[in-house]
């Protein structure tokens, strides 16, 4: 597993205490977080307004992924493992399963027959409830 300095080096960041501190966060936690846990779980005096500066910085580059919640004004943020997933995203507890495979790549080649586009990526995240919601 590579050290918070070598993630940062990778993606041409400067490394700082404040994204050393919020990279270990997210390797600690495997599931996603809001800004607001992340601020919750420092115990230092970085204040929220840094710790969202920093998220956006990681997202920009790739390190942290967004999953934007339906009809919720919080994003969540998890780490980006570097392959290709997509997630189920449990819209009571938050609790996001990965899922391997990739049931769109099929799709992809139709649709670039159909339209012409130079199809780059994808993103899926399908929303629900989780087993032990379900069962509240």
């Amino acid at each position: 597993m590579k050290s918070n300095k070598e993630i940062l080096k990778e993606h041409s960041l400067k490394f700082s205490k404040q994204r050393d501190l919020l990279l270990t966060i997210f390797n600690e936690n495997k599931r996603p977080l809001t800004a607001e846990d992340v601020y919750n779980m420092l115990d230092s005096s970085m204040d929220l307004s840094t710790v969202y500066r920093i998220i956006n910085v990681f997202t920009e580059a790739e390190i942290l992924l967004k999953l934007s919640m339906q009809n919720e004004s919080k994003a969540l943020y998890l780490l980006n493992e570097n392959r290709h997933v997509h997630h189920l995203v449990c819209l009571s507890c938050h609790q996001v399963k990965t899922i391997e495979g990739c049931p769109i790549h099929h799709y992809e080649h139709e649709l670039k027959k159909q339209t012409d586009y130079d199809i780059v990526s994808h993103n899926l995240e399908i929303f629900g409830y989780c087993p032990e919601c379900k069962e509240k």
